[in-house]
């Protein structure tokens, strides 16, 4: 960037980041010789002065503006030796069907009904590293989230251990059913408070070493998988799929080595303890896992990523379902759950994300998601003692597509049609991840009435569309409509007999208070990055 001033000889001139990724002004300034009195020299350099001040000034606030933008930052020739961010996400989301119990089923992370939500108050530092100049060198990031959105991004045996108010109840509020797979829930109508939706999480905590084209990293991270991710800014709408909400993890503690191969081929490999978890409190497991990716670009500079994950993960095993010695001991009913390993066993999850520009204006996206554990029958609570004990290999899988198309620089409209099928009722239900301790899971669908609304053995159907719009290069403005479709058996459905069958609450669809199977909602959003 240069501004010249054409008579008097003054060049203010931007300066490429140097290494310590600091912008800086150069101003100088070259009078004319032939002065005929130094009076007029005096007056024409105090001229001159008060221009550079000025300019240099609009330079320096445009430079700072600059590097508090995280966009603009990544553009700079040499990169910034440290980052800070965030970000300010709120919505509404209206619910013609105005359901009593303030959810809109299973649609997340806007899963209120008719009512205000701030999903996150973001804020990140980041001292991100760079080897194109040394061999060596070290960073690492942490990201802090305030909102309705904490409830889905806490780990097992971390958040509740710091943050004591992140309970996700209030103090007349009763816990959820320790296994979310009971035939019946308590009741939990206290729990249904805005108190008890919001919290503080950390996503991200992280230390990086890298080393030329490798970097190991050490710490928590968002997880890779699916092409969705928590950070609702870096996502097109503001809703969730059911691929990501209810078939995938959010978060992974381990550590892993990044390798960049060349230009096209970058992999990913390392341990975890499994998804949603710190220390294995709640259903958390103790047993290391695998979390890999390869990422892949072609000539066409489209993209495919892989991810798998391997873990050790709770199996869904319960009073309701089981003879275990272990599920009627003291230490299960407490949450101490890992001391046993048959209330374990192995999961394989992938995803897989193509994405590619049809045209200059039209992107595609094709993402499909793969899980398999063997777990409990859960429909041995709902059909007696013949099929306690049974376990099944259940599996959880889905396809989604969007299309994304550029009306203006500032404005674009995206479809999403997506098929997510839970194979044995073990994935949709609460909207929580995971089935953490109970002094982490937060009120879900389903509160204040019988039966729990879960263990759908079937498939959803979900349309998302709508247009996102740029106001400013940091302020955005989303709407959408979603249009939501189960077909398939809800086995905690209530029937002629039981008791409470009928009766206000007993219905256990996933929508309108439980009585319907399908549901349209329209959102709004406004978000603010910096």
């Amino acid at each position: 960037m240069r501004t010249k001033t054409t008579n008097k000889k003054t060049t203010i001139e931007l300066r490429p980041a140097g290494s310590d990724g600091v912008h800086r002004v150069a101003v100088s300034t070259n009078n004319p010789t032939n002065q005929k009195s130094s009076f007029a020299r005096f007056l024409r350099q105090c001229a001159c002065t008060i221009q550079q001040i000025a300019l240099a000034a609009c330079v320096v606030f445009a430079t700072t503006h600059t590097a508090w933008g995280q966009a603009e930052t990544e553009k700079s020739e040499s990169p910034a030796s440290y980052i800070f961010g965030g970000s300010l996400v709120q919505s509404y989301t209206f619910n013609p069907n105005h359901p009593t119990d303030g959810y809109n089923g299973t649609v997340t992370w806007t899963d209120r009904a008719n009512e205000y939500q701030l999903n996150q108050a973001w804020t990140y530092a980041e001292i991100p590293t760079d080897t194109s100049k040394k061999e060596f060198d070290w960073g690492g990031r942490i990201d802090l989230l305030f909102g309705s959105s904490y409830r889905w991004t806490t780990s097992s045996g971390f958040e509740d251990k710091i943050f004591k108010t992140n309970t996700g109840t209030n103090s007349n509020c009763t816990a959820l059913p320790a296994t979310g797979t009971q035939g019946t829930a308590k009741d939990n109508s206290n729990c249904n408070t805005v108190s008890s939706q919001y919290g503080l999480s950390i996503p991200q905590l992280y230390f990086d070493a890298a080393y030329k084209s490798v970097k190991l990293r050490i710490g928590h991270i968002i997880s890779p998988v699916g092409f969705f991710t928590v950070d609702t800014t870096q996502n097109f709408f503001a809703v969730l799929p059911y691929t990501y909400q209810y078939g995938e993890p959010f978060t992974h503690w381990g550590a892993w080595v990044y390798w960049a191969v060349n230009e096209r081929l970058n992999i990913m490999g390392g341990a975890t303890v499994g998804g949603d978890n710190f220390d294995g409190a709640g259903t958390g497991s103790k047993l290391p896992g695998f979390l890999g990716t390869v990422n892949y670009i072609f000539a066409d500079k489209s993209t495919l990523d892989w991810v798998v994950h391997i873990s050790s993960e709770y199996n869904y095993k319960s009073a309701a379902n089981s003879t275990d010695p272990a599920i009627l001991s003291g230490d299960f009913k407490s949450g101490s759950y890992n001391r046993f390993e048959s209330l374990y066993s192995w999961r394989y999850f992938q995803t897989l994300v193509y994405k590619r520009d049809l045209t200059a204006k039209l992107q595609w996206v094709l993402q499909s998601d793969f899980g398999i554990q063997k777990v409990a029958d859960v429909e041995a609570a709902l059909t007696g003692s013949k099929r306690l004990d049974k376990e099944v290999y259940a599996m959880w899988y889905g396809i989604n597509t969007y299309f994304f198309y550029a009306l203006t620089d500032a404005l674009r409209v995206g479809l999403n049609l997506e098929w997510f099928r839970d194979q044995n009722g073990v994935r949709v239900g609460s909207v929580l991840p995971s089935m953490a301790a109970a002094s982490t899971r937060a009120a879900g669908m389903g509160t204040g009435g019988s039966p729990f609304r879960g263990n759908y053995v079937g498939n959803f159907f979900a349309i998302t569309v709508g247009p996102r719009f740029q106001v400013q290069k940091n302020t955005f403005v989303r709407f959408m409509a979603r249009y939501d479709y189960f077909g398939g058996t809800a086995l905690n459905a209530l029937k002629p007999g039981d008791a409470g069958y009928n009766q206000t609450g007993s219905a256990a669809l996933p929508f309108g208070d439980g009585n319907s199977r399908d549901q349209l909602v329209f959102g709004i959003d406004l978000g603010v990055v910096f």
